[in-house]
């Protein structure tokens, strides 16, 4: 894909957004392109976080079973943070990232990280 002008004045977060929804996010749902494909390519647009409601105990041995625990810079875990998305208390562990996209499959997740000023964006499958 050829970078525009316009490509290079806007941040990273914003380019990985562009190229997410442009390049990855149909096949991946689609099973066009695997699991290894997609966080592959992902993971070079900087370093990621994960938040997640599920239990660490639950989540953390799923994350290395499937080989991908590695490439997240931070795992927070509601658990661990007593808090869960959407409350405040859940994204306040996030304040402080300029370079932060937020992706959920809940639309209330989404809203609420909107709320804190936060580039959040809806990922979900639908049906063909």
């Amino acid at each position: 894909m050829a970078r525009s002008r316009r490509d290079r004045t806007w941040t990273r977060p914003q380019r990985a957004a562009r190229r997410w929804r442009a390049c990855w996010r149909l096949p991946f749902w689609e099973g066009v392109i695997t699991d290894a494909e997609m966080w592959g390519a992902i993971a070079h647009d900087g370093p990621m976080w994960l938040l997640s409601n599920h239990r660490t105990s639950w989540l953390l041995p799923r994350l290395e079973r499937f080989g991908v625990a590695d490439r997240f810079e931070r795992i927070l875990v509601s658990d661990v943070l007593a808090a869960a998305k959407p409350s405040a208390a859940a994204f306040a562990a996030l304040q402080g990232r300029d370079d932060l996209i937020f992706y959920d499959d809940s639309q209330c997740n989404v809203d609420a990280a909107r709320s804190f000023g936060i580039d959040a964006h809806l990922v979900a499958i639908t049906a063909r």
